[in-house]
């Protein structure tokens, strides 16, 4: 990446500093998930936090991300900045609580509730023939026997 001296200057001027977190708040446009972007002159658009990255700490290696500790998109302080891959940066995320995790019943795919999972698992517990557990909740043999060897889902 090469920047010009203008470039360089109008980037300092694009983020405010926040004396409580430390974050460099970007202040030009950001994209949908906020993350800074920066215009240069040769009309590439690049997100702010990388531009932040390479003038104050250098070259970003080929296919490696610039990722923050702040967890704020639209920093670009240095400081809050760091190299990692993809693994890093979805390790960070689960880490962190942040995105959307669906699980169990609250996945869009999911057929079934806890509840019902219980009544499958208790129904045949008590000796109801698979068939017969098939027919009430209008699933395949291999469904079924997903649900009762725990494969489905595990619900405790």
């Amino acid at each position: 990446m090469k920047l010009l001296t203008e470039e360089i200057e109008r980037f300092g001027d694009s983020f405010i500093p926040v004396t409580e977190s430390g974050c460099w708040i970007w202040e030009k446009g950001v994209d949908k998930d906020g993350y800074g972007n920066f215009s240069t002159k040769a009309r590439e658009t690049i997100r702010a936090h990388r531009i932040s990255y390479f003038i104050y700490k250098g070259e970003i290696p080929k296919g490696k991300m610039v990722l923050h500790t702040c967890d704020t998109p639209s920093c670009v302080n240095p400081n809050h900045l760091y190299i990692g891959d993809n693994y890093d940066n979805m390790r960070d995320r689960s880490v962190r609580g942040r995105g959307v995790f669906h699980t169990n019943e609250k996945h869009p795919a999911c057929k079934f509730s806890n509840t019902e999972i219980k009544r499958i698992l208790l129904l045949n517990g008590l000796g109801v023939s698979r068939k017969e557990i098939q027919e009430e909740f209008g699933i395949s043999p291999s469904h079924l026997s997903s649900v009762i060897s725990g494969r489905y889902r595990n619900v405790n």
